[in-house]
C-alpha cells in the first residue's frame, strides 16, 4: 500500500467513525483522544523530513485534521 493508498484509508475510516456516530449524543471518549491526537502525531512527523516530502506530509496531515473535525461535529 503507497502513502496515497493510506491516507484515503485512513479518511475513509475516520468518516465511517462519523457515519456511526451521526446520531449519537456522545463520541467514545478514546476514540475521541485517539482522533484528536492524530494531526499533532503526522506533523510531529513531517518533521523528519526535508522539503517537498515535509510539506506532502504537513498537507496529509490537514487532510486529516478537517477529516476528524467533520467526524466530530
Amino acid at each position: 500500500m503507497n502513502d496515497e493508498q493510506a491516507l484515503l484509508r485512513l479518511q475513509e475510516e475516520i468518516d465511517g467513525c462519523r457515519t456511526a456516530w451521526r446520531n449519537e449524543t456522545y463520541v467514545p471518549k478514546r476514540a475521541a483522544l485517539i482522533l484528536a491526537e492524530l494531526h499533532p502525531a503526522i506533523e510531529a512527523c513531517a518533521w523528519l523530513y526535508d522539503g517537498d516530502v515535509r510539506q506532502r506530509v504537513q498537507e496529509a496531515g490537514l487532510l486529516v485534521s478537517e477529516a476528524v473535525v467533520e467526524a466530530l461535529d
